[in-house]
């Protein structure tokens, strides 16, 4: 099960957030800077933002407020402290397209980004505002008897593991 939402988006960037089956959440961020004289940049970040239940959906509250709604674990209100774009990993890349003009009476020119700039991983954080329990059953199960007659319960619905006898 995977998720992804859209925390937010201007003309100058945005942010994604994704969460995973094992409940890893995963910030992207991007802005774009017209520098004058240098063209184009796009400026691109990823943010680890830690552990929750495993997201059958992500539903954005506000920029810093997200509702993480869990079919497998439970569900909980986030308070998101996704970071600002780092310092870049890698040097200015130059773009390899060229520059284009468009037919027609306006002529434009149009370009693509001059150059891409990856910054360094980092790291957010996440403070559960409110947990709702999950009360619903487990969607899956291997139920095994043991040698003593006894059986054994292994929840494996990507929760926190159980055993009973």
């Amino acid at each position: 099960m995977c998720s992804a939402t859209t925390v937010e988006s201007s003309t100058k960037g945005g942010k994604i957030l994704i969460s995973d089956d094992s409940g890893r959440l995963t910030a992207f961020s991007w802005t774009f800077n017209n520098d004058s004289g240098n063209g184009r940049t796009v400026n691109i970040g990823k943010s680890d933002m830690g552990l929750t239940s495993p997201a059958s959906s992500l539903t954005p509250l506000s920029p810093n407020h997200l509702f993480c709604a869990s079919a497998c674990g439970d569900s909980t209100l986030l308070n998101l402290d996704i970071p600002s774009l780092g310092p870049p990993s890698s040097p200015t890349a130059p773009s390899s397209s060229p520059r284009r003009r468009l037919k027609g009476k306006g002529k434009e020119e149009v370009s693509s980004p001059s150059s891409i700039i990856v910054s360094e991983p980092s790291v957010g954080s996440t403070e559960v505002l409110e947990r709702w329990v999950n009360l619903a059953p487990v969607k899956d199960f291997c139920a095994v008897g043991d040698q003593s007659g006894g059986t054994v319960s292994h929840r494996i619905d990507g929760g926190p593991s159980m055993l009973t006898r």
